[in-house]
């Protein structure tokens, strides 16, 4: 289950994390060992959703065109956890017209954290 401050995502297909470290510099010593100074670790989201109308994809998008947000999500290392992310990329998104109403389709949201 993801969230979106308290918003539970409708249709999420696919949620991709990663963790990766944030370093400042890269040094060898005088043997060839590597010495590397971790500054911090850092969570990156990518969400997949499944066809999606206006309505959910409009409340989507709102929390979006905030800088920052809440997300709420399952982490491998540690359950669910909330972070604070901000929106890296947001493909296009396709409206496709069925049974009398628009659906968006091929939603896909990189997520970073802050």
């Amino acid at each position: 289950m993801i969230k979106f401050d308290e918003y539970i995502l409708p249709s999420v297909i696919s949620c991709k994390v990663e963790r990766y470290a944030r370093n400042e510099d890269v040094k060898y010593n005088a043997n060839g060992d590597m010495m590397i100074d971790i500054v911090t670790r850092k969570y990156k989201l990518i969400l997949e959703f499944a066809p999606l109308d206006e309505v959910q994809t409009r409340k989507i998008m709102d929390f979006t065109e905030k800088i920052f947000f809440d997300v709420s999500f399952i982490c491998p290392h540690k359950g669910e956890i909330t972070r604070t992310f901000h929106v890296e990329n947001e493909p296009m998104k396709f409206l496709k017209h069925f049974e009398n109403s628009f659906y968006f389709e091929n939603l896909v949201l990189e997520l970073v954290e802050r």
